[in-house]
């Protein structure tokens, strides 16, 4: 599982230098990191956060994977798989949930999409760090 740090350590630096995906071709680096206004900030928020669900996704398959290869496996790797899907499953409803709460509790019309994508943001980067963790293990 050591060499699962250095994976996870490998993946957070591709994560960060990515470019920015086709949603925010239109806006500059520059743009993105001081939006003038919400329509600026949406493409840019909305973009970073496919790049990071993608990085997500990739993590969590490898961690699983890493529990899947018991050569390197010590303790009960296919417990740990179990509860690792487990709680994927049970992280992407709260999520969605907590998000969705997001969403309604946001009530001027052009921040409710924000509010769910700043939301959305920050239970993903959250998840990626925990993911890290358990991969350091």
């Amino acid at each position: 599982m050591r060499a699962g740090l250095a994976v996870a350590a490998l993946l957070a630096c591709i994560a960060a230098a990515w470019p920015l995906s086709a949603a925010a071709d239109t806006l500059t680096e520059a743009e993105c990191a001081a939006p003038t206004s919400t329509g600026d900030a949406a493409p840019c928020m909305s973009a970073e956060y496919t790049r990071l669900d993608a990085a997500l996704e990739r993590l969590h398959a490898e961690t699983a994977a890493a529990l899947a290869d018991t050569t390197d496996c010590v303790g009960d790797c296919a417990a740990a798989r179990i509860a690792l899907d487990d709680a994927q499953t049970a992280w992407q409803r709260v999520r969605t949930r907590d998000c969705d709460a997001a969403y309604a509790l946001a009530i001027d019309g052009s921040g409710r999409n924000d509010a769910r994508l700043t939301c959305l943001l920050d239970h993903t980067r959250l998840r990626i760090g925990q993911l890290q963790r358990l991969r350091a293990l």
